[in-house]
């Protein structure tokens, strides 16, 4: 399996980005989960899903993650 961020070629675990709909290997989520944005990006996917728009596209990629 490939990162959709970093390109890794090996990675044996994908996870859906909490930024976007980006499949990222365990090193993206890490750095994901330390971005100061992470809560609120946590908080916005809770917010649409309890409203019922399971298919929110995130609150977009920060910079410093691409």
């Amino acid at each position: 399996m490939t990162c959709e961020r970093c390109n890794n070629l090996n990675a044996k675990l994908l996870f859906l980005s909490v930024f976007n709909e980006q499949n990222i290997c365990v090193f993206c989520k890490e750095k994901e989960e330390k971005h100061p944005d992470y809560k609120r990006a946590v908080k916005e996917i809770e917010k649409e899903e309890s409203n019922g728009n399971y298919n929110f596209k995130g609150i977009g990629l920060p910079s410093e993650l691409i």
